[in-house]
């Protein structure tokens, strides 16, 4: 369930009911209040960087999405769309700022990321993770290693 806001005021909350691939990377994705959206996600996918996204150029992973929780989803959320952008049928891409690279973070033990690399994430991930470190009154350095310790693990889990 999410609500939408139009100029800072709640108006309307709105799920995703309904989700079916066209063709190419293009799903039609309908609404719990009738409103159906033909969203082409190839741009963004081209544009990505991070490959835990660019993965999902592989159609046979871009097809593998869900609707969980009114949200359309891919593999348990590690791709999601904020709720707007797909009601409008554009999903935009933004270049990461400066304030959504978090250096020096990572001490993972199993070798794939050292402490001196730099982590680069999804504006839209940032967000996610910072408003659930405040909600949990946790440094969301903690919480960003607590999330690639489960990935990572998962990763190896199926290798």
């Amino acid at each position: 369930m999410k609500i939408t806001h139009v100029k800072g005021k709640p108006t309307k909350v709105i799920n995703v009911v309904e989700a079916a691939h066209v063709d190419g990377y293009r799903l039609r994705v309908t609404f719990d209040d009738g409103v159906t959206q033909l969203i082409d996600f190839e741009p963004f996918l081209r544009q990505a960087r991070n490959p835990m996204t660019t993965k999902y150029l592989d159609l046979r992973k871009f097809k593998q999405f869900k609707i969980e929780w009114g949200n359309l989803s891919w593999n348990d959320h590690e791709m999601i769309f904020p709720i707007m952008n797909l009601y409008r049928g554009k999903i935009e891409f933004t270049q990461p700022k400066p304030d959504d690279v978090f250096p020096k973070l990572l001490n993972v033990s199993n070798g794939n990321i050292r402490k001196s690399e730099t982590l680069i994430l999804p504006t839209n991930m940032v967000r996610r993770l910072k408003a659930r470190a405040k909600k949990e009154d946790i440094p969301v350095e903690l919480l960003i290693e607590r999330y690639l310790e489960e990935s990572i693990g998962r990763h190896s889990k199926r290798v």
